[in-house]
């Protein structure tokens, strides 16, 4: 299915930085784009490439597939409003972009038969994707980002928590063991770049040896 349905964007912020610039489908396939502004919307456009700005919720209530992205700190006021207005959602779907929230936070939707998910890029090559939520919805995230660059990677449903730990031990809590690593190498009398490439070595090796072996490489 490379034809979606009737695709509405609501957006904020610079939506010229966000990944939604760079999935070519939405690009083809979205009908009409919301902002805080008509003005707004109208850059929100020449972002994209594709749609037409409007003013009013209304105005896209022909919408079967619908895609909410703003920053997260704007993301409940957001599915508030929408969840308020007088649209029909029974067998419509909801895509979130956000990297953080669960799909749990527009059950407003899935009571009145909407498919909720959300949705994120996993890193910053974007060539993979994390989607959780409802079965259908999911489908909706395959068709709208997968092509030969980019793939989705699906999680159940309510395991954002667990998947958000572990983006945090492989990001933040790791880091500081690093600039450990490196700082003890150059206290060692090692220059700068090969305190870093002796770094990188080891902890691609710890990482082998952990694929290869699971935890019995940690008791090694």
């Amino acid at each position: 299915m490379n034809k979606l349905k009737y695709v509405a964007l609501l957006c904020s912020g610079q939506v010229s930085r966000s990944p939604l610039t760079r999935l070519p489908k939405l690009r083809r396939n979205v009908v009409w784009i919301k902002s805080s502004s008509y003005r707004v919307a109208s850059r929100a456009v020449n972002a994209l490439g594709g749609g037409i700005p409007v003013v009013e919720l209304d105005e896209m209530k022909r919408a079967w597939i619908w895609v909410v992205s703003v920053p997260a700190s704007e993301l409940a006021s957001s599915i508030k409003e929408l969840c308020g207005a007088e649209l029909e959602w029974r067998r419509r779907t909801l895509l979130i972009l956000d990297g953080e929230a669960e799909s749990d936070i527009a059950s407003c939707f899935r009571a009145e038969g909407a498919a909720v998910a959300t949705f994120a890029p996993i890193d910053t090559e974007e060539s993979r994707y994390v989607a959780e939520g409802d079965p259908d919805a999911v489908r909706i995230v395959r068709t709208l980002v997968e092509d030969p660059q980019r793939r989705v990677i699906e999680i159940r449903k309510g395991t954002k928590a667990s998947y958000i730990a572990g983006t945090l031990a492989v990001t933040k809590i790791v880091l500081p063991h690093i600039a450990d690593a490196v700082e003890c190498f150059q206290t060692a009398g090692i220059t700068n770049p090969d305190a870093k490439y002796i770094t990188e070595r080891l902890l691609t090796g710890a990482m082998r040896s952990y694929f290869r072996a699971g935890r019995r490489a940690i008791k090694s």
